[in-house]
């Protein structure tokens, strides 16, 4: 098994506006953001797209950015602002997937620090969990993946296989040394 250490990208630290990346309600395209958002020099972009019956939507998030922009039929709707405090966010990985309540968003991020350093609890990864209502996306709740991440040493570039948390999704990722964890889980809600 190979490891293979993340690289923190420092591309951008300025948290940028829906506005200040030209996205503009029903109108923007999610081409057009990852376009705009390249362009202001932001790395780690992450997408996500989930298709239903009669239903497209998609989210663009971006390391060091507060916000997730969601996208209907590929036109810009809303941005939701994540719990993250202080501290911007690193690696935010989106994810739709349905559940009981509905159609949810999760994003699920880090601290910077958390690359290079053992981090207090209560202060790494975490997700946050958004529900549709309508058109929009609310926010729910955050999940602490500390416990999580501390069995494991670490967590680097998760990945969620499914779009299902009533059959659930499965979760794996690397350690803090890049280093495949021993165990995938089957998360659902």
């Amino acid at each position: 098994m190979t490891a293979e250490r993340e690289v923190l990208h420092l591309g951008n630290w300025n948290n940028l506006s829906p506005s200040e990346l030209g996205l503009a309600a029903e109108a923007s395209s999610v081409e057009q953001a990852e376009a705009a958002a390249r362009a202001q020099g932001l790395a780690g972009l992450r997408t996500d797209t989930y298709v239903g019956p009669g239903l497209l939507v998609s989210a663009l998030s971006a390391d060091f950015q507060t916000r997730v922009h969601v996208f209907e039929n590929d036109r810009y709707v809303q941005s939701v602002a994540l719990r993250c405090g202080s501290t911007p966010p690193y690696g935010t990985l989106v994810r739709f997937a349905g559940s009981d309540e509905g159609l949810l968003l999760l994003a699920l991020y880090r601290s910077p620090a958390d690359l290079v350093a053992d981090v207090p609890a209560g202060r790494g990864p975490r997700m946050d969990v958004f529900v549709r209502r309508g058109r929009t996306f609310e926010f729910a709740r955050t999940v602490s993946l500390d416990a999580l991440a501390a069995e494991n040493g670490g967590m680097t570039s998760p990945l969620f296989v499914g779009h299902d948390l009533v059959e659930g999704v499965i979760f794996l990722a690397r350690d803090r040394d890049g280093v495949v964890w021993k165990s995938a889980y089957l998360m659902s809600m």
